[in-house]
């Protein structure tokens, strides 16, 4: 009887050193790279048949399943720029370190001194600190560059606003420039509004004009003077019309004589044309008028057109 019983104390060390072993191995960290992977069969809850590498010691028949042991879940990691593995892991097996790729790092801003900026080695193909070069914008011909780095085109660069249509722009000769019809062969301007009263007695006013480049033009000139009826008649004396006028100069006119006897014949229309040569640069102003007691006195349709001859 004593010998069974310390055949059975033999048997629970030995069971007892197996459990020690098993929980050794269960708690023992896993190595960092080259992880062995077990293949076995699964068969019932237990696993038979295990053996290191891809394939059990023989062939799992059904009801018995493979599987596989190891040391994680994790199959395999893969990275992109600008991320790297760091070390000799390849990450497939074992631990796995991932960085950022040295040359899309900054430096360490602690390893600058003040006033250091990043710039490219392209020896070490890394980012170090260095001394800022301090490069400046500079204005070049045509702009001005203020105390705050504000751009700004200057004067003599500046194209001019407000042109009239098919205007041109043309120098001051003082580092400016204006609008001119230089360079054009044929000008034009026509009578903004309706009719335009001529106050009796005021003197000449300004109908319309052109502005004439360098050159010989000839130039022309119409307007229609209309007559109202006046309620106590008057009679003039070619001392109406209208003219065609430079700073300087008149180059033409075209007056007629008004006669309104009150006879309720009504309003009379008198069309007048002026045409002369100018030497350009020059502006030609159209003027009419409408002397004393010249009452009910209006001008419309007036037009200049200028051809250049030369």
């Amino acid at each position: 009887m004593r010998f069974p019983s310390q055949k059975f104390v033999v048997l629970g060390a030995g069971a007892a050193l197996a459990m020690i072993c098993v929980v050794a191995t269960a708690i023992a960290a896993f190595p960092d790279d080259n992880v062995t992977t077990y293949t076995g069969c699964l068969l019932n809850g237990n696993v038979i048949s295990v053996k290191a590498g891809d394939s059990p010691t023989q062939p799992c028949k059904t009801p018995a399943t493979t599987i596989k042991l190891s040391g994680g879940d994790i199959t395999s990691v893969n990275v992109n720029a600008p991320l790297q593995q760091v070390g000799t892991s390849n990450g497939l097996n074992g631990k796995v370190t991932i960085g950022l790729d040295s040359k899309y790092t900054l430096p360490d801003a602690s390893s600058c001194t003040t006033g250091q900026v990043p710039k490219w080695n392209s020896s070490t193909q890394t980012w170090g600190c260095a001394a800022d070069n301090d490069t400046k914008y500079t204005n070049g011909d045509g702009l001005d560059l203020s105390n705050s780095n504000q751009f700004s085109i200057k004067s003599g660069y500046q194209l001019p606003q407000g042109c009239a249509n098919g205007e041109i722009p043309r120098s001051t000769g003082s580092n400016a420039w204006d609008c001119s019809s230089t360079g054009l062969s044929y000008v034009e301007s026509t009578q903004s509004g309706g009719p335009k009263g001529l106050p009796d007695g005021a003197g000449l006013q300004d109908v319309t004009q052109v502005v004439l480049g360098a050159g010989t033009w000839i130039v022309i000139g119409k307007a229609v003077l209309m007559d109202g009826e006046d309620d106590r008649g008057f009679r003039e004396e070619l001392g109406d019309g209208c003219e065609l006028n430079t700073a300087s100069t008149t180059v033409d006119t075209a007056h007629v004589t008004l006669w309104d006897s009150n006879n309720g014949r009504g309003p009379v229309d008198f069309p007048l044309a002026m045409t002369g040569v100018v030497t350009g640069p020059a502006t030609v102003v159209l003027q009419c008028k409408a002397q004393e007691d010249a009452d009910q006195v209006e001008v419309s349709q007036g037009k200049i057109v200028a051809f250049r001859a030369s």
